[in-house]
């Protein structure tokens, strides 16, 4: 064990009772191990998984080991990530993995009870960290109760007929499910209900208003009961039971033990204590439909999770009927009641729109004043409209509910307001500001890129002075961002020969523009090789790399060549030398090897047939790059071109009015289904989402357009390339 010890760090959690120090005297032990990382052992030869899953099959079986004085204990593994078809031991990122990919409702609530045992306790903490957003999420998964429902009745099923005091209805596993469904709910918010103690837990959802006095004394009193007959049974008849005998010596004793003089005295306690625990369980798992409201004309598809919606909205109950709404907030919704029916009638998708309101609520650590603000039409009204069309909005204010605050204040609508470097924030801005139409489409993409290029200049001169210079390609460099654009960019040394010191602070450079957005993409294979690089580069090499291999693809890259920030006149040495090239190019072997690449490259970008992906599809964004960009290279013309790369002049064609186009139909795309692909649905239910929110900010049907758009594009390419 000390050899181990010394070589791996590994962990012993417990679940189950023994997780919530609540163990019964014939209980098993449930237990999951993991470790830190699989790495071969020099010593041994093995690795870290075989030694942990050969020591843990040794210690089940001697803790299962049946000898003249019993055993220890039943051991039990099966509750690990794919139970009994699993190893015994993986690394805690493996298991981490197969939550978040795979995870089951059940396996939510079974986490609840999660231990430390023994072992590492830095790595049972990361482990633990990690498991947070899948125990405990923003919002009730969708489908969770419904689950925990139809397990709790398969458990009924299973029950040894009526008086398994454990599986029964109104039983242990009520008073369980009840606790653990809110816990689940309201784990994130509250972190202190993250406790796997059962009794413990009820009183701290007592204490949050999560459940009432009388339900938390309901649930803690027949907990304590229950269990009470558990231990009496299994210890009557040294046996792993749960089951209240029918008759017999055994059920006199358990009767007369609780205090009883009969048995159907005893049987009339035991079904009053069965209905008061099932009611409170049926109300928070399986969320009554009592709730009477006007609310019957508004055409709901689904009226049940409507009304769930509604009653949070306007009463401000919980799952459980508690009030988590102090008296201002119901009274703030009280006064918007009337104009909010009125407004989700009007609305296509009321479903949508309320379902997601009542997320933004729930998430507001203020939500009496997000509802009276509310009693403005028109910032009613378009509220719900983002919540009915815009997936990418909740998501935001589900992540960052710090933002209501802009949203209520109005300051999100303020076409100049920019937070500073905060780039999620200012996302969130133009997002706001193109749903509402204060920005176009245009405006939109030169905000966010402005955004990141004010972030870049800023940590440029932190980190490098004027030693070097920053130039920005693609979206970014043409201020055409969008709300999932990588940034692409090239480093300069101002001198020849970049030092090993500043190789080391770009390094800083990206880490910390990262840290200003973890997910955007920072890009810098259009440096001279490529990826296979270093990062920093100086005048004097990227003079050789044009003179010497270069490629056209290269050359059409680099029009888009803007200057971010550090040395402008080494920039303009740049430009000059990128000029020089562009004077030396032969148009024929130009276009010819253009076409070559742009091939290749609709080709490796191609999506399924029948779908149309807007930037790389032929006769898309991608496609009106390779139609514009060579027009002004070919010119030669230094002047123009110079200007052109200083961001003094642009292409005004045809080209470009598509292209347009093509970008606002990209932000719509991102603004309603919150993804970063470019590909357009071809489901008539999401083709007609898609619409409905075009229609709303003055867009052409998406639809009806693109057959004319992707016409004009390709006859223009093969007016270029022929």
């Amino acid at each position: 064990r000390k050899k181990i010890n010394a070589k791996i760090n590994y962990v012993i959690a417990s679940l189950g009772k023994l997780g919530g120090n609540e163990l019964n005297y014939s209980s098993d032990i449930d237990l999951i191990f993991f470790f830190d990382k699989n790495r071969k052992l020099k010593e041994s030869g093995l690795y870290t998984f075989e030694i942990l899953n050969e020591a843990i099959t040794l210690f089940a079986k001697e803790a299962n080991k049946q000898t003249i004085d019993g055993f220890l204990y039943r051991v039990d593994f099966r509750l690990r990530p794919d139970g009994k078809y699993s190893l015994l031991a993986k690394s805690y990122k493996d298991y981490l993995h197969y939550y978040e990919t795979r995870g089951e409702s059940w396996e939510r609530q079974m986490l609840l009870k999660l231990s430390f045992l023994s072992g590492d306790k830095a790595t049972y903490d990361k482990f633990y960290s990690g498991l947070l957003p899948f125990v405990f999420p923003s919002s009730l998964p969708r489908g969770h109760l419904q689950s925990v429902a139809k397990m709790k009745s398969e458990i009924e099923k299973n029950a040894r007929g009526n008086c398994d005091v454990k599986r029964f209805s109104g039983g242990i596993r009520d008073i369980e499910f009840s606790v653990q469904a809110l816990q689940i709910l309201n784990g994130k918010r509250f972190p202190e209900l993250r406790e796997p103690n059962t009794l413990a837990a009820i009183e701290k959802l007592k204490a949050r208003n999560l459940l009432t006095e009388e339900e938390a004394e309901i649930l803690s009193g027949n907990y304590k009961y229950y269990r009470k007959i558990e231990h009496h049974l299994q210890l009557t008849d040294n046996l792993q039971t749960h089951t209240i005998p029918e008759g017999g010596e055994t059920l006199e004793k358990l009767y007369r033990f609780l205090g009883f003089n009969s048995e159907e005295n005893f049987r009339k306690n035991l079904n009053a204590r069965r209905k008061s625990v099932r009611k409170i369980f049926d109300s928070i798992v399986l969320a009554d439909e009592k709730m009477k409201d006007d609310f019957e004309a508004i055409n709901f598809l689904d009226m049940k999770k409507a009304r769930k919606n509604l009653r949070y909205i306007f009463k401000g109950e919980n799952l459980s009927g508690a009030k988590e709404f102090d008296k201002i907030t119901l009274s703030k919704a009280s006064e918007i009641e009337p104009a909010f029916k009125d407004a989700l009638k009007r609305l296509r998708y009321p479903d949508r729109a309320l379902e997601n309101f009542a997320k933004i609520l729930y998430a507001s650590k203020m939500p009496s004043v997000l509802l009276n603000e509310m009693k403005e039409k028109k910032f009613l009204d378009t509220i719900l409209f983002f919540c009915e069309s815009s997936e990418k909005f909740v998501s935001g204010i589900l992540e960052r509910p710090i933002f209501i605050d802009a949203l209520t204040s109005r300051v999100a609508f303020r076409p100049n307001y920019q937070s500073e470097n905060n780039i999620p924030k200012n996302k969130l801005f133009a997002l706001v500001r193109f749903l509402s139409t204060v920005y176009d489409a245009e405006e939109t993409s030169r905000f966010i890129s402005e955004t990141y290029l004010r972030l870049i200049s800023g940590l440029s001169h932190k980190f490098f002075g004027d030693k070097i210079f920053v130039i920005a390609l693609g979206s970014l460099g043409a201020k055409t961002m969008n709300f999932s654009s990588d940034l692409d960019l090239i480093i300069f040394s101002a001198n020849s020969g970049a030092s090993l010191a500043i190789q080391k602070q770009a390094e800083k450079f990206i880490s910390e523009i990262k840290q200003s957005d973890s997910g955007v993409s920072i890009d810098f294979r259009l440096r001279p090789e490529g990826e296979s690089s270093q990062i920093v580069w100086d005048l004097e090499g990227i003079k050789n790399y044009f003179n010497k291999r270069i490629s056209a693809w290269e050359l059409l890259a680099l029009a888009k060549a803007r200057f971010v920030a550090g040395n402008f006149k080494h920039y303009e040495k740049f430009v000059e030398i990128y000029l020089n090239k562009i004077s030396e190019i032969k148009k024929d072997v130009f276009l010819s090897e253009l076409l070559t690449t742009y091939r290749k490259l609709i080709s490796h970008k191609s999506v399924q047939k029948g779908k149309f992906d807007l930037k790389f599809s032929h006769g898309a964004l991608t496609t009106l790059d390779f139609i514009a960009l060579p027009q002004i290279l070919l010119s030669k013309n230094k002047n123009e071109i110079r200007n052109f790369l200083y961001g003094k002049s642009e292409i005004n064609t045809t080209a470009n009015e598509i292209a347009e186009k093509y970008r606002t139909m990209i932000l719509l795309l991102q603004a309603t289904f919150n993804t970063s692909r470019t590909v357009l649905p071809s489901d008539d239910e999401k083709k007609e989402l898609l619409n409905h929110v075009a229609e709303r900010l003055e867009i052409s049907n998406i639809y009806e357009n693109l057959s004319k758009l992707k016409s004009q594009t390709v006859k223009m390419f093969s007016g270029v390339y022929g």
